[in-house]
């Protein structure tokens, strides 16, 4: 049992990541970002955003995003954008903008924009399979 909270919108990059930064996304752990809890903010399908992986009791998505936002400072990547959260609750909702790596979260805003489809490791070692036998 547990709470969730879903996300709309994403988070762009102002250049795609390599396959081995998203492979990296992708396999992070509560231990390298020393946030207890499980990471839920992956690759789009694109590699340009930064988007909800889709699944339940997404928590402290807020801590977790500084700490992305600060790894991706550090390969010199911007990002900025909009999510959009809703909790189970009636009035749990809210806003997180990221303004170049900065974070800034406001309860209380709605709106449902589209997000991109969240990458995953099957699908990122298709997309490498394709570039390699291309």
């Amino acid at each position: 049992m547990g709470y969730t909270t879903e996300f709309t919108g994403a988070i762009d990059l102002d250049r795609k990541l390599t396959m081995a930064e998203a492979k990296d996304l992708l396999n992070i752990t509560s231990n390298e970002t020393g946030i207890d809890a499980y990471f839920q903010w992956v690759p789009a399908e694109t590699l340009e955003h930064i988007v909800w992986d889709g699944e339940e009791k997404f928590y402290k998505y807020v801590e977790q995003l500084h700490w992305l936002c600060e790894w991706l400072s550090d390969r010199g990547i911007l990002a900025n954008g909009i999510l959009y959260w809703q909790g189970e609750e009636v009035g749990d909702t809210g806003t997180i903008y990221v303004t170049t790596n900065q974070v800034v979260s406001r309860s209380n805003d709605v709106n449902l924009a589209k997000a991109p489809k969240p990458l995953t490791l099957r699908e990122l070692q298709e997309m490498a399979l394709d570039q390699v036998t291309k």
